[in-house]
């Protein structure tokens, strides 16, 4: 790969290197010029445009879609002619000409690709989309987009886990383990929904120990200013460590968010939580939250905000173009989050990369 040494002389390498934002894909870093200097002639003569950062990914460049897409099939159609084969001509022949056990090891050694690539068939495809994807080669700042959409994303629920802690400890509404095991709500999660839990637990895990510990807890409510008492603690504490071990582990994490949000037992609209939340965002109380008072809330976790990306969040936000982001419009912002109230059907067969 060819990496930008310094800023380029094009708005979008300034804007890549400037930020120097880890969390984009190295592609975003290639120094296209090099890249052009150092074609070869064959690659030249098979271009089909000049290639921007993302076609230089590819053998072929801006065909290369294509290729990785023709390889694939010929892939298959050479597999399926290859079973053809084998069943017709080569396994006939070898069962009459040889004995049992010679028969047998032929058999197991000449089917094994075919089985090989019937097994890896789902996982190859998804990759090869993944690959042959335009979209996710597209434009840095559509990329940058996707990424702070998903660190909203598991900020809201962040800030769904506090509200809910600390509703449920006020008025003793903290669901336990069901009585029988196949009530059990855990069963209505799979493992993509199980992983966008675990990323929120990362957030409260701000020593990275793979537990939360009763103080760090307090520190991000005492942060957020959340009015929580030492009898409120004291609940909230017991119910997230289920194996009273003194700290709380991300199975037990899991299992609260989705007994006691996922599988809701209050009676709160959307509305209502809305304004819960706001209040902790509003710390000046103006009924307005701004860019500052958004970057202070969110530093309470571990997400890595940045200033930028914060001012992009309020802009997408705000509606009226005030600046600041009102109580209807952060009620806009988990109503597009609002899945993560509701049970659904688990993703089983989705990979995970």
């Amino acid at each position: 790969t060819f990496e930008i040494p310094a800023a380029g002389n094009d708005p979008e390498s300034q804007l890549l290197v400037t930020r120097g934002d880890p969390s984009l894909p190295h592609w975003c870093t290639i120094d296209l010029d090099a890249y052009l200097n150092s074609r070869s002639w064959l690659i030249k003569a098979m271009a089909k445009a000049t290639p921007n950062r993302q076609d230089s990914l590819f053998w072929f460049e801006r065909r290369g879609p294509q290729f990785c897409t023709l390889a694939f099939q010929i892939n298959l159609i050479f597999t399926s002619l290859y079973g053809a084969l084998l069943l017709l001509q080569f396994l006939p022949a070898i069962m009459h000409a040889s004995s049992t056990g010679v028969f047998v090891a032929y058999l197991i050694v000449s089917i094994s690709p075919v089985l090989l690539t019937k097994i890896q068939r789902r996982h190859i495809a998804a990759n090869m989309a993944q690959a042959t994807s335009l979209g996710i080669h597209r434009k840095p700042h559509v990329v940058h987009h996707v990424l702070l959409e998903e660190k909203t994303a598991r900020v809201v629920r962040a800030f769904v886990v506090i509200n809910k802690l600390l509703y449920a400890a006020e008025h003793d509404l903290f669901a336990g383990p069901p009585t029988s095991s196949s009530d059990d709500p855990m069963h209505s999660i799979g493992p993509v929904e199980r992983a966008d839990i675990e990323n929120t637990f990362d957030g409260f895990d701000r020593d990275n120990s793979g537990t939360i510990s009763p103080q760090e807890l307090k520190d991000v409510l005492v942060a957020l200013g959340a009015p929580v008492t030492d009898d409120m603690m004291a609940k909230i504490v017991a119910t997230l460590d289920a194996d009273q071990s003194g700290s709380v582990s991300k199975d037990e994490f899991v299992a609260f968010y989705v007994r006691n949000i996922i599988a809701d037992n209050d009676d709160r609209s959307l509305k209502e939580r809305a304004h819960d939340m706001f209040e902790l965002f509003d710390k000046s109380g103006d009924n307005a939250i701004t860019i500052e008072e958004f970057k202070s809330t969110l530093d309470a976790f571990d997400f890595s905000f940045t200033v930028d990306e914060v001012g992009a969040l309020v802009e997408e936000l705000d509606d009226q173009e005030n600046g600041t982001v009102g109580p209807h419009e952060f009620e806009h912002l988990l109503h597009k989050f609002e899945s993560m109230f509701k049970s659904h059907t688990p993703r089983e067969n989705l990979p995970l990369y």
